[in-house]
């Protein structure tokens, strides 16, 4: 089923919103994780969708990369949440520093993003020590939800030194870390 989404969202020019909040659609196996991907792959090319949530879908290979890639390029996407993804295949935290990394340093750089969410995706202190790549530079973000993760004091620590510089970001959830 992500395959034919993310074909859909190559071609189809009048779609706004698509949220995804099935283990159904991506099941854990190589292919939906290639599905997965392949949703990633198409914001490269799609120009109408401005919000994409993913809840739920226990993925365990996602690029994270491709992603990042499609936050770079992407000039229409307001809201991205990719949450609940589970654990990895060798069951440590599923997003870890060079996930989030790779997502900061594409954000820091995108200027339509409003929204992001990232919630229990298993995201550590040390991965939430990467937001402020970020934080400091981006000045469109509004909302950043984290809820549910495994941020203790480090990580709400250097995302509060981040938000000293930002004027942008209203409203932060790291309830439940």
């Amino acid at each position: 089923v992500a395959l034919a989404i993310a074909g859909m969202l190559c071609s189809n020019r009048t779609l706004k919103s698509l949220f995804l909040y099935s283990e159904r659609i991506v099941d854990g196996t190589s292919t939906s994780d290639k599905g997965t991907n392949a949703i990633a792959e198409s914001l490269l090319e799609n120009r109408t969708l401005e919000d994409l949530r993913m809840y739920g879908l226990n993925a365990s290979n996602v690029s994270f990369e491709r992603f990042a890639e499609a936050l770079r390029v992407n000039t229409t996407l307001t809201c991205f949440g990719i949450s609940g993804l589970g654990m990895s295949h060798d069951n440590s935290l599923f997003m870890s520093y060079d996930d989030v990394l790779c997502l900061s340093k594409a954000l820091a750089r995108n200027r339509t993003l409003r929204k992001l969410i990232l919630c229990s995706n298993g995201i550590s202190s040390g991965g939430a020590e990467a937001f402020p790549v970020a934080l400091r530079e981006n000045s469109t973000l509004e909302v950043l939800e984290l809820f549910g993760n495994h941020i203790y004091n480090a990580g709400t620590t250097a995302i509060a030194d981040a938000l000293v510089e930002n004027r942008s970001l209203t409203t932060l959830d790291v309830g439940h870390n």
